[in-house]
């Protein structure tokens, strides 16, 4: 798929997702204000921040309007105030450390635009300090639910194709068509963090519409540690986007793949300290099924895409690249294989 230029340039709004981030909404907004394109406004969405955030944008970006949540709930919150108050209908959420390059809108805009059938499009996010080092790009589901990144730590591009389709795709820096996607409904609000992005847009998917990543447009972001709290949101939001995304076949089909992922990984639990997290997650999980069956029966009245189309099996790239030990790696390279067979065992009936 190649983009084309853009006929006309709609009026798009962009909505910065802000909770403490003092020391990064200098380059970020600054960067915004530098972009080619000619028709935007811009929208701070803050999260209760407890650091000088509101009163710094309102003092040195006067042209940014400031909207103020209540509490701290989790980036949805922010993004969902976004997307259902923004005044255009074009939305490029940004996350607040999140840096965009001159040509980066112009670019999404031009092959969203150009594709019908797309509610979204992501460029590629790099490491703000190599930017040849690939954070988020295409993105898939793994049916065990995991994320299979391509080429992740590479250049970004494994075809020669400038645009891509993905499952899903990274909330970081995402413009949305307002008009098709909420159609199908907002971030869910129940994720505080972690899946958060990769469930919005693998509902997208499922309901018909393309999530397009364009591999030219590039927006940097610095790396990350992940705290135990991340954790802890990860593994929850990881089974909520199972027990609400999959069809109960696929569930049933899955369910021995599932445990065997579960048994398989959990060394890397008790290795990285993270026992207490795990077992909480799982917790609250069983505690908010009633919010998740029900979640559950709102996507599947727009579901229009068999699993089969959504899910597939692959190399697990997120723990390729934090594995250190040689026999933890060579453990890694065995469940990848053993998952692939189950999965080409049950796909057919899926």
């Amino acid at each position: 798929m190649q983009a084309s230029k853009i006929s006309q340039f709609p009026s798009v709004t962009i909505g910065v997702i802000n909770y403490n981030g003092s020391k990064y909404l200098e380059k970020t907004l600054a960067a915004i204000f530098k972009i080619d394109y000619p028709d935007y406004d811009v929208m701070l969405i803050d999260n209760a921040s407890t650091d000088e955030s509101v009163e710094y944008v309102r003092k040195h970006f006067k042209d940014v309007s400031v909207h103020e949540m209540a509490d701290n709930r989790g980036p949805n919150i922010a993004r969902n105030f976004a997307l259902k108050n923004a005044e255009n209908r074009y939305l490029l959420l940004l996350d607040n450390d999140a840096i965009v390059t001159k040509e980066c809108l112009s670019n999404l805009i031009g092959v969203l635009t150009e594709s019908p059938d797309a509610a979204t499009c992501s460029p590629l996010i790099v490491d703000s300090e190599n930017e040849q080092k690939v954070q988020y790009g295409v993105t898939h589901i793994h049916f065990v639910g995991a994320a299979l990144i391509e080429n992740l730590n590479g250049s970004g591009s494994t075809t020669d194709e400038r645009v891509s389709v993905a499952t899903t795709i990274n909330g970081t820096a995402l413009l949305v068509d307002r008009d098709r996607a909420n159609k199908v409904g907002l971030f869910d609000e129940q994720m505080f963090f972690g899946w958060t992005d990769g469930d919005y847009s693998f509902r997208l998917t499922g309901a018909g519409y393309k999530c397009l990543v364009d591999k030219k447009s590039k927006v940097l972001h610095p790396a990350s540690v992940r705290s135990k709290k991340v954790v802890l949101h990860q593994v929850k939001n990881r089974w909520v986007f199972i027990l609400k995304n999959y069809s109960w076949k696929t569930i049933i089909l899955s369910f021995p793949a599932l445990v065997f992922y579960e048994i398989a990984f959990f060394p890397f639990v008790i290795i990285k300290g993270n026992l207490k997290e795990y077992f909480m997650a799982i917790t609250t999980m069983i505690r908010e099924l009633p919010k998740t069956f029900e979640k559950r029966k709102e996507f599947f009245e727009r579901k229009k895409l068999p699993d089969k189309r959504l899910l597939r099996s692959g190399n697990f790239t997120n723990s390729q690249s934090i594995i250190t030990n040689k026999y933890l790696k060579v453990g890694t390279v065995l469940v990848n294989r053993i998952l692939d067979k189950y999965w080409n065992l049950i796909k057919r009936f899926i």
